[in-house]
């Protein structure tokens, strides 16, 4: 394994490329540092390898990290696998203070993890106005080890757009068969609030069964010292029923 790599997150840096690998986090400039700058989340993402850590710099992180078409918009996409020894790591430099933005529903998912990644820990960001959800694994499969830690995450499918079952602030698909289903997730010591549509045009009966605070589905799942509250398109907690090998223990 090669030695682990910190990469630092920028979008406000001063005579820096993208990337710049003389970047000075303490000054905040380039030239005569040691690290490597990107401007995007997504800049770094692509560069990660096992036990490689990621350090967000204070700022709005509004960009379309991939895009895959209307309705598959996010700012960050996982796609790398860290060890049971070598995590890889995203977190925010301080609590909160690197926001990643939807743009008021113009981007459908803050973060999104894809099959095959493994090990993987997400930290103290705030997550905010997105059109779809804060974190999922929506259509993933094989998915293991993730911890998500110390997030604030808000304001998630407050649109009027159609009504669509299963949004959420943090989701978990059922994969396609038990073997494969996501497991060994941890969702520890986040805030989620305000999650789901306002309004219901279409179907009024179909408030609290919509959008959910936590959607989750797959095996093997802890949920600790999270606070939940005013997610009234749904519930702040729905255990999903995707078939017999969705198995969860919380």
């Amino acid at each position: 394994m090669a030695q682990a790599t910190t990469y630092y997150v920028d979008n406000d840096t001063i005579g820096c490329s993208a990337p710049d690998t003389n970047y000075d986090p303490t000054t905040e400039l380039c030239g005569s540092g040691t690290f490597t700058v990107f401007k995007t989340l997504q800049g770094a993402a692509n560069a990660v390898d096992e036990g490689d850590t990621v350090i967000v710099k204070d700022g709005l992180y509004n960009d379309i990290g991939d895009d895959e078409g209307p309705g598959n918009e996010r700012t960050l996409d996982i796609a790398k696998s860290g060890t049971a020894t070598a995590w890889i790591t995203f977190k925010s430099e301080n609590k909160w203070g690197a926001i990643l933005d939807g743009n008021n529903d113009a981007i459908e998912r803050g973060i999104k993890i894809n099959s095959n990644s493994h090990y993987i820990r997400i930290e103290n960001f705030e997550i905010r106005n997105y059109g779809e959800d804060g974190i999922d694994t929506v259509s993933a499969n094989n998915i293991s080890n993730i911890y998500i830690y110390g997030n604030h995450i808000h304001h998630i499918r407050n649109n009027s757009g159609a009504m669509d079952i299963g949004k959420s602030g943090i989701g978990t698909t059922p994969g396609t068969s038990q073997s494969d289903a996501p497991k060994f997730i941890t969702i520890d010591s986040n805030i989620i609030h305000d999650i789901g549509k306002r309004e219901f045009p279409e179907n009024p009966a179909a408030k609290y069964r919509v959008d959910h605070g936590l959607y989750l589905n797959g095996r093997n799942q802890t949920v600790i010292n999270n606070i939940l509250f005013n997610n009234k398109a749904g519930w702040d907690i729905l255990i999903g029923n995707k078939g017999v090998y969705s198995r969860r223990f919380i």
